[in-house]
C-alpha cells in the first residue's frame, strides 16, 4: 500500500510539475501572468471569505495584516535576489514590529469601542 502511495504521488506531482516547467523554461510570459493571477485569486478569495464570515471591519484588519505580510516577505526576497541579504533581513524585522504595532493598536481600538459602547 505505501509503494502505491509513492507511486501515486510521483504521477501526481509529475502531471502538475512539468507543465508548470515548460511553461517557466518556454512561456515565460505566459508562466508569469498564470502565477500572478493565481496569487490574485487566491488573496480575493481570502478576502471574501473573511468579509463574509465576520464582516467589514474585521475583514480589513485581516486585510491590512495579510498586505503587510506579503510586503514585508516581497521586499525581502527582492533584495536577496538583488544580492542585499542584510537589507533584507532588515524588512523582514521591520515587517515584523509593524505586524505587532498594529495588531496591539487594533486590540487596544476595539477595547476602547467595546467600552464606549457599555
Amino acid at each position: 500500500m505505501v509503494i502505491f502511495l509513492l507511486f501515486l504521488c510521483a504521477i501526481l506531482t509529475s502531471i502538475i510539475v512539468y507543465p508548470l516547467l515548460l511553461l517557466a523554461t518556454n512561456f515565460e510570459k505566459i508562466y508569469s501572468m498564470t502565477i500572478s493571477s493565481l496569487i490574485l485569486l487566491i488573496f480575493g478569495f481570502l478576502c471574501a471569505r473573511q468579509i463574509l464570515r465576520h464582516g467589514i471591519r474585521p475583514a480589513l484588519k485581516f486585510i491590512i495584516k495579510l498586505l503587510l505580510v506579503l510586503a514585508g516577505l516581497a521586499t525581502s526576497f527582492y533584495l536577496v535576489l538583488g544580492g542585499k541579504r542584510i537589507f533584507a533581513l532588515l524588512s523582514l524585522i521591520l515587517a515584523t514590529i509593524l505586524f505587532i504595532i498594529i495588531t496591539h493598536f487594533f486590540r487596544t481600538g476595539s477595547k476602547e469601542l467595546a467600552s464606549e459602547q457599555k
